[in-house]
Order: C-alpha cells, then sequence, then structure tokens
C-alpha cells in the first residue's frame, strides 16, 4: 500500500492509525501489508504500475482507472489562505474566480474547481507561503491539517494577522485499487 506520511496516520515508522487498521483487517486473513511512503502523486503511478497494490488518500473524481470501494474511509477539509486586502467578502469558490491560485503539485485540487482560476500548482508549501506573501499569489489552497502545520512552521516570518483562512471544501479519501 503506498500513501504519504502522515503524522499520526501513517507514520515513518509503520505506525499509524491507517497503517494499523489495514493490517488489522488484512493480516488476520493472510495477507501481510507492505508500506510504501511516497508523494500522492507518486503513489498513484506505483498502483498504475503495479507496483503496489494500493494507494491510500485517493479522491474517487481524481482516478478513473482505479477500482474504488463503496465506502470512503475519512474526508479532508480543503481550505484557501488569503491575504485580507485581496479578497474583501469570502463568498466560497466564488472568491477564486480570475485568482492567481496555487496548490501543492500531486493534490490536483484545481479539479474540484467550478470556475474558473489562474492556475499555479507549486512542489514546496514553505515557498507558495512566500509566494503570497510577495503578492506573487492570491490566494493558496490546500489541506486543511497540512496548511495548519506550514504556518506552524513558519510563524516567525509569516504575519497571521494580515491573513484569512477560510474552509473551501470536503474531499472524500478512499483506498484505491
Amino acid at each position: 500500500v503506498a500513501s504519504e506520511s502522515i503524522t499520526g496516520l501513517t507514520n515513518n515508522d509503520g505506525t499509524g492509525l491507517y497503517w494499523e487498521l489495514l493490517q488489522s483487517i488484512y493480516e488476520p486473513a493472510g495477507i501481510a501489508v507492505k508500506m510504501a511512503l511516497v508523494p500522492p502523486a507518486r503513489a498513484k503511478l506505483m498502483a498504475r504500475n503495479k507496483k503496489v497494490d494500493a494507494v491510500l488518500g485517493v479522491y474517487k473524481e481524481d482516478a478513473e482507472e482505479f477500482i474504488f470501494p463503496q465506502w470512503h474511509y475519512s474526508a479532508q477539509t480543503v481550505s484557501a489562505i488569503y491575504k485580507k486586502q485581496r479578497i474583501r467578502q469570502w463568498q466560497g469558490q466564488f472568491s477564486l474566480r480570475d485568482k492567481n491560485v496555487a496548490w501543492i503539485r500531486g493534490y490536483e485540487l484545481d479539479k474540484y474547481f467550478y470556475i474558473p482560476v489562474n492556475r499555479q500548482p507549486q512542489t514546496r508549501r514553505r515557498g507558495t507561503l512566500q509566494m503570497l506573501a510577495k503578492d506573487r499569489l492570491d490566494v493558496f489552497v490546500d489541506l486543511h491539517f497540512e496548511l495548519r502545520r506550514a504556518l506552524e512552521q513558519n510563524n516567525e516570518e509569516f504575519n497571521l494577522n494580515q491573513y484569512q483562512i477560510q474552509k473551501l471544501m470536503q474531499l472524500k479519501l478512499y483506498l484505491a485499487f
């Protein structure tokens, strides 16, 4: 099973809620669970190339070539952060119309936008936050918990009083085969 490393859920040392659940489900049936910790895009590529049997954390709308269970195992909140002066009144996705919007490559969050935006996929959260601070971006969209963690790690160089964080959408997570 391939997944990205998520603290408390899929830890680097093989512990975490999701690893433990998979082991408790499959190992009593004689199926050994081996873990591969890789970025999300690589996890999907590994499954497509038959290097792994399953991928944790796939959005159903994101990958038609996989087999999905009927029910999701979790959901993620996706939030937007922006300078207060850039968007005066938040109106959900409509607030992003024609703005320079960034997200982390591999999550492909732009597939869930139903309005036109200037797409700016990025590779690193810290660099993306710096671009936002320097007004090279209007909005940074990310998984809420990852956004909060990035802000905590960079709090001394990032004055949160100038910014607003808003919930943008909720995405269901699946174990894809």
